[in-house]
């Protein structure tokens, strides 16, 4: 499994592995709020300061690869 990198204004603050980040990218996706994303990643073990790093990445990345 692969770990993503999460950032923070250009500086590293910690890892994840895919599947998470890719569950959290998909939640966006199908509409869900950052806030929910959060819930989400918070039900599945991890602090809420992870959490939020996590989804605003996810974000980030959704952003990204909009045509």
């Amino acid at each position: 499994m692969e770990k993503i990198k999460l950032y923070s204004h250009d500086t590293e603050v910690g890892e994840v592995d895919s599947d998470t980040f890719e569950l959290a990218k998909m939640e966006l996706k199908d509409g869900k709020t950052l806030l929910g994303v959060v819930e989400v990643l918070m039900k599945n073990g991890f602090t809420s300061a992870l959490a939020v790093r996590i989804a605003l990445n996810a974000r980030k990345s959704n952003n990204r690869s909009r045509p």
